[in-house]
């Protein structure tokens, strides 16, 4: 389980920093216009700048639950920081090109995107199809009258497309060699 943790913990430690030290600047939230003008650290730094305390505090609810579900659907910390990581980059090049002017700020476009990863994730739980339709069913539910919906569910597909070639290329298959997730 320690290890399952360690991603999560510091995704969580950087934005909490981030949070305090910046308080709400947007001055390392993506912009695209700002990135085309030389600002490269912005691909990096948004996923962790939030702006504003409940901001901070939902995103971390969810990233909380996100690991839950990872390590129980054996997602594996390799991928989950995989996930989050190269989704976010690529969410912030689509964003570059569809709203160049827009914020992008918080780390819940990843924790869509590791969403959007385990739901095509074979498990011994739920058929993914199943699972899969579901997630995003709740993704759109909860995106329905907010502005950011598109780049959630952006997220959130681009983390099922790369669990999906990573699929392709390296199968997963579920082995239970934890005793602790209780299968019999």
């Amino acid at each position: 389980m320690k290890e399952y943790l360690l991603s999560p913990l510091v995704i969580a430690g950087l934005s909490t920093l981030l949070f305090v030290v910046a308080a709400g600047n947007l001055a390392l939230a993506f912009q695209g216009s700002a990135f085309l003008d030389g600002d490269w650290w912005r691909l990096f730094t948004f996923p962790f700048v939030h702006v504003s305390p409940s901001h901070l505090a939902q995103n971390l609810a969810a990233l909380a639950v996100s690991t839950v579900l990872a390590y129980e659907l054996v997602l594996g910390p390799g991928l989950f920081v995989w996930l989050f990581s190269l989704s976010n980059i690529v969410l912030a090049l689509a964003a570059l090109a569809f709203f160049p002017d827009r914020y992008l700020a918080g780390a819940s476009f990843g924790v869509y995107a590791i969403t959007g990863g385990l739901s095509l994730t074979p498990n011994p739980y739920v058929q993914v199809p199943v699972l899969f339709g579901l997630l995003f069913g709740i993704t759109l539910l909860g995106h329905v009258t907010n502005a950011s919906a598109a780049v959630h569910v952006m997220g959130f597909l681009i983390g099922s497309g790369i669990a999906l070639v990573r699929r392709k290329h390296r199968p997963m298959v579920f082995t239970n060699t934890n005793p602790s997730h209780g299968i019999s």
